[in-house]
């Protein structure tokens, strides 16, 4: 391996040291930001969110995109995290018959 790979390798292997930490991060943010709520607080928030995911994979047969932009109304800034938190993963996993 070239010393230029190896630099490259070494600084991409840093960068996702960087994205996992902030992963990290931010699961415990949202988890504590989740606690923080009353039960009564939480279902509706998870009822929010819910109707938005139904609306966004059922009703629109859209794109992750679609879900996070359109729907949820978020900005870039949500796509990595709805992705850390396993909603492209949803989203990829909801098929309707007929697009099989």
């Amino acid at each position: 391996m070239n010393p230029t790979n190896k630099n490259f390798f070494d600084t991409l292997a840093e960068v996702r040291g960087y994205y996992q930490e902030s992963a990290k991060i931010n699961h415990a943010q949202e988890e504590e930001t989740w606690n923080s709520l009353s039960t009564e607080q939480q279902l509706d928030v998870f009822c929010a969110v819910v109707r938005r995911i139904v609306q966004a994979e059922l009703v629109d047969d859209g794109t992750y995109r679609h879900a996070l932009y359109n729907v949820f109304k978020f900005g870039p800034e949500a796509y990595g995290r709805g992705m850390d938190a396993g909603y492209f993963d949803l989203h990829n996993s909801i098929i309707k018959d007929d697009r099989v």
